[in-house]
């Protein structure tokens, strides 16, 4: 028997604390994306794993265990935690983030503080300790370095254009692999369309 243990998002702002990290439930700075994994089974010595890894790990990584196969006519968008709960040494790789959505819920700690969303559309790519996160209303992009700002408070896009644009390029890369959703401008129609459509 396995037991697992983990949310899946960080605390709610106004009602728990996600400091040092920014943000909170709903955003994709750490502080809403961030959270424990406890994992216990026959087999694993306790100890304590620092590498990053996500929800959608834990099926390869139960698939494995089960002595099952993964099914090969799609895409397995994890990798098995098998290796790092025996203790090995193992990269997980660059993680990912897609939330191609408004949600609403003004924050202090959000990208536009002003706006009455917590987050609009946008994705994001861990690689290491360097974060990008990527709005698509216009494009935008914020660059953390986690070693030395795990609060993300200084986007260094700017300073470091070469790394944005690679974490950038892989991201979109990602997203046309998994063909992931993205959003669309919504077309609303006009007096003359209206007409226009009556008379044909």
């Amino acid at each position: 028997t396995m037991v697992i243990l983990l949310s899946d998002n960080g605390g709610l702002n106004g009602v728990t604390d996600s400091a040092p990290w920014r943000g909170g439930k709903g955003m994709l700075y750490e502080g809403g994306i961030r959270t424990p994994l406890y994992v216990q089974g026959p087999g694993f010595s306790p100890r304590e794993i620092t590498t990053p890894v996500q929800a959608f790990d834990l099926f390869p990584t139960l698939v494995e265990v089960g002595g099952g196969i993964l099914p090969p006519d799609r895409t397995i968008d994890g990798l098995s935690l098998l290796p790092m709960l025996r203790g090995e040494s193992a990269d997980r790789g660059p993680l990912y983030w897609h939330f191609p959505a408004y949600l609403e819920g003004r924050d202090r700690e959000s990208r536009e503080p002003d706006r009455r969303f917590r987050t609009t559309p946008c994705g994001a790519i861990r690689d290491g300790n360097w974060k990008l996160i990527e709005y698509f209303e216009d494009g935008e992009v914020e660059l953390y370095d986690l070693a030395s700002d795990r609060g993300e408070q200084r986007n260094v896009a700017a300073l470091q254009p070469r790394q944005a644009k690679m974490l950038q390029e892989q991201l979109v890369e990602w997203r046309n692999r998994l063909d992931a959703p993205l959003p669309k401008p919504k077309v609303i129609p006009t007096k003359q369309s209206n007409e226009q459509s009556k008379g044909s």
